[in-house]
């Protein structure tokens, strides 16, 4: 007899797969025994009919019934090594793939959020347009009337309406541009605090979906591993992707979709808010702190580096649209200062055109 059979001592009490195959395998070696064992006693010395199917005595019969229930199992054994292997390599190349849904989910968000920030500094920009060139019209309108006859002590009263109306006309106009500036920097720090606090929430909240996702690490390893075979274009997107040779990609112990993570428990980084955000929201320095999770995945790391990318994008947005406003506010304050220098000049022209 085989005594190194994990059939032969006693049951398996377990309720995995192998140990179910082996009860099952167990009791059929057991009622195996019990047929040859009756077969034997009743044989007598009669010759076997079959001797190429039937042994000669009660032993031999065990050993050849022992050896095919061993193969069973072996084969039983071999099988569910190959499916934990493929269960094992899914949940690997699955938990690569889903690193594509952070980035999506995240980058889809920013742009979303930064095409409605746009469009609110394009209205507020085109209101100005609309209010600006009714104030253009009424300057070219002033400026039709100036004519060296105003200069005259009849048209002093003329002379003198005109120019309140065209003090009138610029302090509307610097007026607007002042509101203009102003409007659009409170959109820009109204959008800056909510963008900041709705990338950092929605990076927590999938940091801990992510956490129910099953990963590789938390299934058992084969008792062997064979090899698992991957077809030439999967091999070649991996090789893209993980920049690994063939040859690595085709070692079953190479882990080639997981690579530069530690497992366990994991303290990720907080979101970067510049001071000056801060200083606009005090509440958002919560999301400054370490978001700690019982265990990593890739698609959790992947979270991370989406959040910070198109955060530190919309930062530079933001710069930008900053820098955009001061910079037509002093292009149309100078414009103006040049237009009241050349009106005030043209105005004392004519006033001492007579004088």
């Amino acid at each position: 007899m085989h005594d190194s059979s994990p059939l032969e001592t006693k049951s398996p009490g377990k309720k995995h797969f192998i140990a179910k195959i082996s009860g099952v395998l167990f009791k059929a070696l057991e009622n195996l025994y019990m047929i040859c064992d009756d077969y034997y006693k009743h044989k007598s010395f009669r010759a076997t009919t079959r001797p190429q199917h039937i042994q000669e005595n009660y032993e031999a019969s065990c050993e050849s019934v022992l050896e095919k229930t061993l193969k069973f199992y072996d084969q039983c054994q071999a099988h569910y090594d190959l499916s934990l292997s493929d269960f094992r390599s899914l949940l690997e190349r699955s938990e690569y793939i889903f690193q594509n849904v952070p980035r999506i989910w995240i980058n889809k968000m920013g742009e979303k959020y930064e095409e409605n920030f746009n469009q609110k500094l394009d209205e507020i920009e085109g209101n100005f347009r609309r209010t600006h060139g009714l104030y253009q019209q009424e300057k070219k309108d002033n400026e039709t009337q100036l004519e060296p006859s105003l200069g005259h002590p009849q048209m002093h009263e003329k002379f003198t309406t005109l120019e309140e109306k065209e003090k009138t006309r610029k302090e509307r106009h610097q007026k607007l541009i002042a509101e203009t500036f102003q409007d659009s920097r409170k959109i820009i720090n109204k959008s800056s605090t909510e963008f900041t606090k709705m990338v950092a929430t929605s990076c927590i909240e999938l940091l801990r979906k992510f956490q129910l996702l099953l990963c590789v690490d938390d299934v058992i390893i084969p008792d062997t591993t064979p090899e698992v075979k991957f077809s030439m274009d999967a091999l070649l997107k991996m090789r893209c992707k993980c920049g690994l040779e063939l040859e690595q990609l085709r070692d079953p112990n190479c882990n080639a979709t997981v690579v530069d993570l530690e497992r366990g428990l994991t303290k990720w980084p907080g979101l970067k808010i510049p001071p000056e955000i801060i200083k606009l929201c005090k509440s958002l320095k919560r999301f400054q702190e370490p978001i700690e999770t019982p265990n990593a995945v890739k698609p959790q790391q992947q979270t991370i580096k989406s959040r910070d990318h198109v955060y530190d994008h919309f930062l530079q947005s933001r710069v930008d649209a900053l820098e955009r406003i001061e910079r037509k506010r002093d292009e149309r304050t100078k414009t103006e200062a040049r237009w009241d220098e050349n009106w005030s000049q043209s105005m004392q022209n004519i006033h001492h055109f007579y004088n």
